[in-house]
């Protein structure tokens, strides 16, 4: 009897103890990163999914449409890249692994408005079920809204911080191969050889005959058009003209904003071609203008 008596008072105790234990807390926490001065950004896509927010600096990848490789992100994910000097955001599909942090498609450049080892920033989002269709199919989805200002500082800040690239060590030439010199092959007098005697020619006077003078038309005048075609307006002015020399157009400055155009031609005709041929280099968003 006391046995059964000692086992009810165990139960009891055990019970109330389990009762006396912390509820669990509502939000959990899944990982988040913990608080930073850095700039941050909502790029944990899920619980449990890393989160992938990176400055740095671009190059170009080849091949039509708009999209990204990257060492980094895996192929099929969407990000977020940020010019770090003008904010402009747009969002790229990753299409394979590259060598570097990103690696942009001519078409993709052109839409950012950067060029190679341009400062930006990538970060993996969701998309929309739209945006996904659009940089499915190898189409430029609709920009974001710029970044402030105040978080641009704080990410070339970040950039400037970030340790330079090792690059490897060059390798030390190898010491050239001695080649072997042939002998050289003793000197043979040459024996002299007489010539045979030719009988002198009579020279004949050459009658010079007259050229006929064709008199050149004067040129006619060129015809000066006034459509241009407008490929890229970039905030770099050096790029703007490696652009424009790449292109065969020119530049136009305006402040800050200067504009890569071609022309002017003389017809529309003219100037759908230029623009086909802009579009067919990765220059999608070239469009043709009255030129003022």
């Amino acid at each position: 009897m006391k046995s059964q008596t000692s086992f009810v008072l165990f139960l009891l105790v055990a019970t109330g103890a389990s009762a006396a234990q912390d509820p669990p807390r509502a939000g959990a926490d899944y990982g988040a990163p913990p608080p930073s001065s850095a700039p941050q950004g909502s790029s944990q896509l899920r619980p449990g999914e890393a989160r992938f927010d990176r400055v740095g600096r671009i190059t170009l990848a080849e091949g039509e449409g708009t999209f990204a490789l990257s060492g980094e992100l895996a192929a099929g994910s969407f990000a977020e890249v940020t010019a770090l000097d003008t904010g402009r955001t747009i969002l790229v599909q990753v299409r394979g692994e590259g060598s570097g942090l990103v690696a942009l498609s001519p078409a993709a450049a052109a839409q950012l408005g950067v060029a190679t080892d341009d400062p930006v920033r990538i970060r993996r989002v969701t998309v929309t079920p739209q945006d996904t269709a659009l940089l499915s199919a190898g189409r430029a989805a609709p920009t974001r809204a710029d970044a402030p200002q105040a978080l641009l500082v704080g990410l070339r800040r970040m950039l400037a911080e970030q340790p330079a690239p090792v690059r490897p060590a060059a390798r030390p030439a190898q010491a050239a191969a001695v080649k072997p010199q042939p002998a050289k092959p003793k000197p043979v007098k040459p024996q002299p050889v007489k010539p045979e005697p030719v009988p002198a020619q009579p020279a004949r006077a050459e009658v010079p005959k007259p050229v006929p003078v064709k008199v050149q038309p004067a040129p006619k005048p060129a015809a000066r058009g006034n459509l241009i075609v407008q490929v890229a307006a970039l905030s770099n002015a050096q790029r703007a003209r490696t652009l424009a020399d790449q292109l065969g157009g020119s530049v136009r400055s305006a402040g800050n904003i200067h504009r890569v155009q071609l022309g002017p031609f003389a017809d529309r005709a003219a100037a759908e071609r230029a623009r086909a041929d802009a579009a067919k280099r990765g220059y999608g968003d070239a469009r043709i203008l009255s030129n003022p």
